[in-house]
């Protein structure tokens, strides 16, 4: 069984090398730049028959780094452009960006829907 959401962290990590990239949200106060991709929830389910016929997964991206620029983006957008190859249906969009001046890094958030089932055959 393949796991996507395993396969989008070895994605993230491969195109953004000075991150660390993790299953789960991290610790806020770490020091190093790092991110997590984190299952959210059923984004929508489509029923018939009183079975599930049609699945979509929430899943949040999040991006802690040290700097303020604005590139990461691109580059997140760039990567995820990339996993869209790879998997049936994805959409995603940039939910939040703070900077947080009592750690002196900026916290990125993108809400991500994955329109397959996240453990698949292969």
């Amino acid at each position: 069984m393949a796991d996507r959401i395993e396969m989008m962290i070895d994605r993230l990590s491969a195109g953004m090398p000075g991150v660390i990239w993790e299953r789960d949200a991290a610790d806020v106060l770490r020091p190093e730049d790092w991110g997590a991709v984190e299952l959210r929830a059923d984004a929508d389910t489509q029923w018939a028959d009183g079975q599930p016929t049609d699945e979509a997964t929430g899943i949040d991206l999040y991006l802690c780094v040290s700097d303020r620029e604005a590139d990461w983006r691109d580059t997140i957008n760039e990567i995820l452009r990339g996993y869209d190859d790879e998997v049936a249906w994805i959409t995603w969009q940039l939910a939040d960006r703070a900077w947080m001046p009592e750690i002196q890094h900026t916290l990125w958030r993108w809400r991500v829907t994955l329109y397959e089932p996240i453990l698949t055959e292969g």
